[in-house]
């Protein structure tokens, strides 16, 4: 039974209240609220609809759910010695949804109409950096900052299958031995300075260093120019490597796949990805290697 489309039904509301207390001192305050409902139109991962997806289809039955909810605090403040922001966030999102299968044919299709799971993120982040100008050998904008973030999933959802006469890398095939949640945290701190040799010519040296709970610690370093070329055309160039961190699936311990084997755990440890880019105003080039996974 295959869709023609999915019924999407969004209800959003976001708020901002900016405190001015003082002409260099700003408070914002910041809510949200949203509601995704999604109609089943007869779609399955495999294309095998039954008796339940069928009675969905032809009911226009919402078959999930995502509610999401945020909040934020930021700081602005304008100092004789430069700028300095600092910024507090939450979010919890919600998915509640019909149960589907989770191995074999039936992967993907809702298997009760009746039933819901909801499974939930709830993060929280903090972030902060000043900006100070520099007067040494040239001018500059010298940029140091700091972030932690930390996620928490519980996903009974893709975590219920049970594979009887299995145990893959110490990990049980029963879901009531592997638990649905997860978390990881993840703490940074960089540095960048915005060098101007002359008029026009822009040295962006740049060094940020992160941590994460489930794969330790990772240096990337920057550099970037830019150099305008008369009043319409600016050239941009820059080389950095980047950290990439596992997200929460790759990192469970708790989720089979369709073939009864775990989903990559805790072997998978950190991504890298490096890239230079090449830029004007009439021509951008960008060269990107990825040097995927490294394994402990």
């Amino acid at each position: 039974m295959p869709p023609d489309g999915e019924g999407v039904t969004n209800k959003d509301i976001n708020s901002v209240f900016s405190w001015k207390m003082t002409p260099q001192q700003i408070l914002d305050f910041e809510a949200g609220y949203s509601r995704q409902g999604n109609i089943y139109a007869g779609d399955t991962q495999n294309s095998t609809s039954n008796a339940v997806t069928k009675s969905l289809a032809q009911s226009g039955r919402e078959t999930n759910r995502l509610y999401r909810q945020n909040y934020g605090l930021t700081h602005n403040g304008i100092w004789d010695w430069g700028q300095s922001r600092l910024g507090f966030y939450y979010e919890k999102t919600d998915n509640t949804r019909m149960n589907e299968g989770l191995s074999g044919g039936g992967e993907g299709r809702i298997t009760n109409d009746q039933t819901f799971t909801t499974n939930r993120l709830t993060s929280y982040r903090t972030s902060g950096e000043v900006n100070v100008p520099v007067i040494w050998l040239f001018e500059q904008t010298l940029t140091v900052g700091a972030e932690w973030n930390r996620d928490e999933l519980n996903d009974p959802s893709s975590t219920s299958l049970t594979v009887k006469d299995s145990n893959i890398a110490g990990i049980s095939g029963s879901a009531a031995n592997r638990s649905s949640k997860n978390k990881s945290e993840i703490s940074a701190l960089y540095v960048e300075d915005n060098i101007e040799p002359m008029a026009g010519t822009n040295i962006i040296p740049g060094l940020r260093f992160d941590y994460l709970s489930e794969s330790g610690s990772n240096f990337s370093p920057s550099l970037n120019l830019s150099q305008e070329l008369g009043e319409y055309v600016k050239v941009k160039a820059g080389i950095a490597r980047a950290f990439k961190a596992p997200n929460l699936y790759q990192t469970s311990e708790g989720i089979y796949s369709i073939r009864k084997a775990t989903v990559v755990q805790k072997i998978l440890r950190r991504a890298a990805v490096t890239w230079s880019v090449i830029r004007t105003s009439i021509l951008k080039l960008a060269s990107i290697k990825r040097l995927g996974w490294n394994l402990p």
